[in-house]
């Protein structure tokens, strides 16, 4: 009886990490392993200074722009893990918002004073103002700020399920936003002003398997990998959970073939 016992016990001793996800307990009892890479099981501090349970953070601080929610690690020094605006559904580091005054250029010309005996020539002063706005090139999209910044849009994207042609104000966020690489959490920006305004998004959804008809759910994890998009992996069809459990794993028979219509899908498994 007590060997069975360690069978059935021994899927939940192993379960693998996902980032953010619960790997020890405050007295040292360990609930998953391993953090996926790039993170480590690190003991977290409470907002008032305690010390918590470990959980699967980011080695390296949070950049201006990443997402911050569920423990997932600390942001660099000087930003603050929060949101952009008050419909925000998450949270970014970032920096006291500031506005910077706009540069001026003045040039004054040469004073020119002509006297004679009997008359004299007033002193006339020209000042030239000229305010520099940054520019872009109409035939592509700059992000301006955010995450990253500078850089060109990478249309399409998928983010939470759904596929993007356009910047967007998806997640809460006050302006119209893109993603510049693969994965659209950490890789964006804010949109500059010249770019196309934001058109509508096609959800991703499965149109046969085992839940047909379904959204997918972006990203999930399985067998050791995170998929922000439909994959091949298993299968010669491309396809996506349906259902994750609240740390991202892949609920086993939760699973459909995308409809590529609606759907991006990527080899390369990010």
């Amino acid at each position: 009886m007590f060997f069975p016992l360690l069978l059935l016990l021994a899927p939940s001793v192993f379960a693998e990490c996902g980032v953010g996800s619960l790997c020890k307990t405050k007295v040292g009892v360990e609930t998953c392993t391993p953090c996926p890479t790039g993170t480590a099981c690190s003991q977290w501090t409470t907002s008032s200074g305690g010390l918590g349970a470990f959980y699967c953070q980011y080695t390296t601080c949070l950049a201006e722009g990443a997402f911050c929610n569920n423990r997932v690690g600390k942001c660099c020094s000087g930003l603050d893990c929060s949101k952009t605006s008050e419909d925000a559904v998450a949270q970014t580091c970032n920096k006291p918002t500031t506005t910077a005054p706009p540069t001026t250029t003045t040039s004054t010309t040469p004073l020119t004073t002509t006297t004679s005996a009997s008359t004299t020539t007033p002193i006339e002063i020209v000042v030239d103002t000229t305010t520099t706005t940054p520019t872009t090139s109409p035939s592509k999209c700059i992000t301006t700020s955010g995450a990253v910044s500078g850089a060109e849009c990478q249309f399409p994207f998928v983010f939470q399920g759904q596929v993007y042609n356009s910047c967007t104000t998806a997640g809460g966020f006050s302006q119209p936003w893109c993603s510049t690489g693969s994965n659209a959490y950490r890789q964006w920006g804010y949109c500059a002003s010249s770019c196309t305004a934001a058109a509508e998004s096609k959800v991703c959804t499965t149109e046969s398997g085992a839940t047909p008809n379904l959204p997918c759910v972006f990203p999930f994890r399985h067998w050791g990998k995170t998929y922000w998009t439909c994959t091949t992996d298993g299968d010669k069809k491309p396809w996506c959970s349906t259902k994750v459990d609240r740390f991202g794993n892949h609920q086993l028979g939760n699973w459909g073939d995308c409809n590529l219509a609606s759907c991006m899908q990527r080899n390369d498994n990010n």
